[in-house]
């Protein structure tokens, strides 16, 4: 009897494992900013941000695909249903941490970036703001249909 799913989980992860070990470790120069690829909200956020030029190398992932990012941050303790997490220069920030990090390095070139940059880089906002954030996910993934991330 041939199990596809059984198979199905071992392929993804050998590709995972031998994409970990071709890039073992995390390239601190690139800016690696991990989010929920379903949620509209941190789509936008995601796709609008504009970073400043000392950011050479900006790379988004979905959470909810399989990378080996994804899988460093759940290893690193890190819950995905709990927001974005961050990879830059040697540094993990998550949640409302990896928000503040993000408005600090954020060039204000458009109405959104700029909002963004006044609000997130002051640490207290972040904090404050973030659990409202959560909720507004939660309620953007429910009217879409969505269910959370099975893997985070």
């Amino acid at each position: 009897y041939w199990n596809d799913n059984w198979y199905t989980n071992f392929c993804c992860r050998l590709v995972t494992q031998l994409a970990m070990n071709q890039k073992n470790t995390i390239n601190p120069e690139i800016f690696y900013l991990i989010y929920d690829g379903d949620c509209l909200l941190c789509q936008h956020i995601a796709k609008a941000t504009r970073l400043r030029k000392s950011v050479q190398q900006f790379e988004l992932i979905n959470a909810r695909e399989h990378h080996p990012l994804v899988t460093t941050a759940k290893e690193r303790g890190y819950n995905l249903n709990q927001g974005i997490v961050i990879f830059y220069q040697n540094h993990v920030w998550g949640g409302a941490k990896a928000l503040h990090r993000l408005a600090c390095l954020i060039t204000p070139i458009n109405t959104f970036n700029r909002v963004s940059v006044c609000l997130f880089r002051h640490a207290w906002v972040s904090y404050c703001a973030y659990p409202f954030l959560l909720y507004l996910r939660r309620i953007l993934l429910w009217l879409r249909n969505k269910k959370t991330i099975k893997h985070a």
